[in-house]
């Protein structure tokens, strides 16, 4: 069988082209130190390539939230040690108070809680990366703010709501103690009312509330029924004498109909109400998002907290110091309970710290894994390429010379 030369070209020549891109290859890899530097070089590791880059980019990402989360968690920390040592303060002015020593001049007793008074309120309006660390959700508003014409303190109409990262693909952490839960006293309601319950039926609840002397109040609510999954509340709040100095319908009270979950209060899915009643320095949020309508029996849970915002007690301590007063036992009660509340928030907040700081350790981890699979998938092995690149330079030299004697000649080739 006779094998045509132009067979014996062709091949020869495919071989040829075929070692001229191997060379422009290995170089084209020793130049960007990538094995994959297009799609068709090798579609099965491209494809592992893009799932692993995808991959670190969500780690970085993580890390990103992580590192972020801790800076704002290790500053708030920092302003709580900062309170807690204020509040020590205030607790040994009260304890030398109780002194024998002590006579009937209390301005610099006064001075001392106002002082105290001052900072706790530079404190709770610490700003980090130019945000309010206690302010909540609306962390671009200053949260709390020190009436001195009315002498109280009043807050924005939200210093609660956490602040939520991405930590890992399934966990959303929240990064912040916000100022309702570490400086408000807030009533939760808990709980279940009965769903069976005709319209117009109402079911009841009363607990204990106080002012900022730590003085004692009935709080009383009514849920009527109103419509299915909805409700009227009616709060009122009743002194030691049996008065009513607190009487407020709330309407739009709704629940989920299938879950029987809050839903919304006059259509604001807040669920809170904040109560406020100056001339008897009753400030204190009545929360229900966790409220729910069941088929069963009513069922009430109530938390209070803290017994008065740590500040309006403040100002009243002070008050009664400058009108040659001692603070009341409640009052004393109300700033070593504050104390303790501080203490478990600050706990709280370092719980938050390890969990982000262990999370670092797992993502550095991810990531040292995830960045050697892509190396392997993708960077080049220098020296093993020196190597190929010398041996097809020299295989592409021997295919150039056989080339000269077994192509024919062509009329260039004598000029």
């Amino acid at each position: 069988m006779r094998i045509p030369d132009s067979l014996l070209i062709n091949n020869f020549m495919y071989n040829l082209n075929k070692s001229k891109n191997n060379l422009s290859l290995i170089q084209t890899q020793l130049t960007t130190q990538s094995k994959v530097n297009k799609p068709s070089d090798n579609p099965l590791s491209n494809n592992k390539i893009l799932r692993l880059q995808n991959q670190l980019t969500s780690i970085y990402t993580y890390k990103e939230n992580v590192s972020f989360a801790q800076s704002i968690l290790e500053d708030s920390i920092s302003s709580m040690d900062s309170m807690s040592a204020e509040i020590l303060n205030v607790q040994q002015q009260l304890t030398q108070l109780n002194s024998a020593i002590v006579g009937d001049d209390l301005n610099t007793f006064a001075q001392s809680i106002d002082a105290s008074l001052e900072i706790l309120l530079e404190l709770s309006n610490n700003e980090f990366n130019g945000q309010y660390s206690f302010g909540g959700s609306e962390s671009n508003k200053q949260p709390f703010i020190y009436d001195k014409v009315n002498n109280i303190v009043t807050t924005n109409n939200n210093v609660g709501g956490d602040r939520l990262v991405r930590i890992s693909p399934n966990i959303i952490q929240k990064i912040n103690i916000h100022g309702k839960e570490l400086f408000q006293s807030v009533f939760t309601q808990s709980g279940n009312l009965d769903s069976t319950v005709a319209v117009g039926g109402v079911q009841t609840n009363s607990t204990s509330i106080y002012d900022a002397e730590g003085n004692e109040y009935t709080l009383n609510m009514a849920y009527t029924k109103t419509a299915a999954n909805e409700y009227e509340m009616n709060y009122t709040i009743v002194d030691s004498d049996s008065n009513i100095i607190e009487d407020q319908t709330v309407t739009g009270l709704a629940f989920n109909s299938e879950t029987g979950a809050f839903e919304s209060m006059n259509g604001d899915s807040l669920g809170e109400i904040h109560v406020k009643n100056a001339d008897n320095k009753i400030d204190f949020i009545i929360d229900l998002k966790t409220f729910k309508e069941k088929d069963s029996a009513t069922n009430f849970v109530n938390k209070l907290n803290q017994k008065a915002d740590i500040f309006n007690t403040l100002i009243a301590i002070r008050d009664k110091l400058l009108n040659g007063e001692k603070p009341t036992g409640d009052q004393v009660e109300i700033v070593n309970d504050f104390y303790q509340h501080l203490l478990n928030n600050q706990s709280k907040a370092g719980g938050i710290l390890k969990k982000l700081q262990s999370t670092e350790e797992i993502l550095q981890n991810q990531e040292l894994e995830v960045s050697e699979l892509l190396s392997y998938e993708k960077d080049v092995d220098v020296t093993q390429a020196l190597i190929d690149l010398e041996s097809a330079q020299y295989t592409l030299d021997v295919s150039y010379k056989i080339s000269s004697m077994l192509l024919p000649k062509s009329i260039l080739d004598y000029m």
